[in-house]
């Protein structure tokens, strides 16, 4: 909502699918467009794998949106908005961190071509933070399971996503160490111990550094893949986010274009 706003746009429209993850985010947007007084003009809830979504695209473009905020799945993606380009004039379109994996820029851009994908998408996602011990930390472990992940290995380096999980499981895993407990009742409280700064605290990039340091019986601040993370009280972290342009219609033209705080 935020860059869409930045861009001089006012007229919204969202199109969510209804897979848990999108349904989950869509509230979030909404709000946000209510609290930057921009105008929602349509809501689009799209079931994935519909053989075709021209009855909604066509009710969408009677609501004349200068943009659409969106995420879908890859496929349910990729027949919407070649649905949509069938029907009328598309506007342009920015999607969340969801819609930045390979599979959802490949597939997107082929069905609607890799020229009209660069002069309408854009994409909102987590600013990649400066490579850390961390950082190497999750390459080297991507790089030893590589035959399990997704190829190329090399979009999981800095995906924000994959950062995400991965300091998730670490902080969880250093608060156990930290509480000397793997139960969540007990271990709970620890998680902003290991990951809060404060006076005299050591900062470390890794599971196996914390664990040292805890072991030295220091108090510690881990600083993950994702950076430094800041947990409000019921434990999320946002970071910055940068909305991120692709010039020539593909994963690897991927540029960002502003930064978000």
């Amino acid at each position: 909502a935020i860059w869409a706003k930045d861009r001089g746009l006012t007229r919204v429209a969202a199109v969510f699918g209804t897979t848990t993850s999108a349904s989950g985010d869509l509230p979030g947007v909404i709000q946000g467009v209510k609290d930057l007084h921009l105008k929602l003009v349509d809501n689009v809830s799209v079931t994935p794998n519909q053989v075709s979504y021209k009855s909604d695209a066509a009710k969408l473009l009677a609501a004349k949106p200068q943009v659409i905020l969106t995420e879908m799945d890859s496929t349910s993606a990729s027949t919407f908005f070649s649905d949509l380009s069938q029907v009328g004039t598309v506007p342009l379109v920015i999607g969340d961190g969801a819609d930045s994996t390979p599979t959802w820029v490949s597939g997107v851009s082929a069905a609607v071509g890799k020229q009209f994908f660069a002069k309408k998408f854009s994409i909102v996602n987590v600013l990649t933070p400066k490579p850390t011990a961390a950082n190497r930390a999750l390459i080297a472990g991507v790089k030893a399971e590589g035959s399990k992940i997704q190829h190329p290995l090399t979009h999981w380096f800095n995906q924000p996503y994959a950062s995400a999980g991965y300091d998730g499981v670490t902080i969880q895993a250093l608060a156990m160490v930290a509480a000397h407990s793997i139960k969540p009742t007990v271990y709970n409280k620890y998680i902003k111990a290991v990951t809060e700064p404060g006076k005299g605290k050591t900062r470390v990039y890794t599971y196996k550094a914390g664990v040292k340091a805890l072991g030295h019986g220091k108090k510690i601040q881990y600083v993950g893949a994702s950076g430094v993370i800041k947990l409000d009280k019921y434990h999320n972290s946002f970071g910055n986010q940068a909305a991120i342009e692709y010039p020539k219609g593909t994963l690897k033209s991927a540029k960002v274009v502003k930064v978000i705080t």
